[in-house]
């Protein structure tokens, strides 16, 4: 039994030392994991965003209900087959589970993070490595901008907008009977100023100062094929 025990802490202590743990600072978090707040947003629009970028990651829904998500990934390298795998199943599963805890000013996300060897049978073993991991340094990075991401979002429901999708600078598209397209703004028209501010080449900082009051108008100096002009829009409703 003892023999047994040290070696799954063995393998454990691999697993984690390979997933970098030994050698990043921990979290800055109130856990030590990955965690966030997310505010002014319901726990679907968090589990819709969450679904939709765990799957274009490959990773495979486990289980879902009101306050998780479970996702898991089978990993295919050589070296964690080695530590992470067993003689009834040769490969490890990267297995991510976020929970979702209502707050006072929105959704709390936190993440943990699990290298599950046998996963799915009976006879599981879990690897905890949700703190001071590479993994864990990336699944912050993903609820940082998931908090950004969203929150703009949410910021944008009441504000007035022009109808342009605009990318460092650059006009992509215009919307059909916006009052960009009313007022003369072109597809692939630079937007130099806006209000006599500099855009920034930031989507989201650029379309905070291109959005706001509705009903008031948004001066904009453009440059459409080397000739710069100035174009007033009155922006819609939200």
């Amino acid at each position: 039994m003892n023999t047994c025990m040290a070696k799954i802490m063995c393998v454990g202590l691999c697993l984690s030392l390979l997933w970098g743990c030994a050698n990043l600072t921990p979290l800055e978090t109130r856990t030590g994991r990955p965690d966030i707040v997310i505010n002014g947003v319901t726990k679907k629009e968090v589990s819709d965003v969450l679904v939709n970028f765990m799957i274009n990651y490959d990773f495979l829904m486990i289980r879902m209900d009101e306050y998780s998500l479970v996702f898991g990934k089978i990993i295919k390298d050589p070296g964690m087959a080695i530590l992470g795998g067993s003689r009834y199943d040769p490969f490890p599963q990267n297995r991510w589970t976020y929970t979702l805890i209502d707050a006072t000013s929105g959704i709390r996300v936190l993440t943990t993070i699990e290298i599950v060897t046998n996963p799915g049978s009976a006879f599981e073993q879990k690897t905890d490595v949700s703190k001071a991991s590479k993994a864990a340094h990336e699944a912050q990075t993903i609820l940082e901008n998931l908090k950004r991401n969203l929150e703009f979002s949410a910021s944008m429901k009441d504000r007035g907008k022009v109808g342009v999708q605009v990318e460092n600078k650059k006009i992509l598209y215009i919307l059909p009977g916006s009052p960009a397209e009313k007022a003369g703004l072109r597809k692939d028209d630079i937007i130099l100023k806006v209000d006599g501010a500099d855009l920034t080449g930031d989507i989201i900082q650029d379309s905070m100062m291109i959005s706001g009051e509705p009903g008031v108008t948004v001066i904009f100096l453009i440059n459409r094929n080397g000739e710069e002009l100035i174009v007033p829009v009155i922006r819609g409703n939200p």
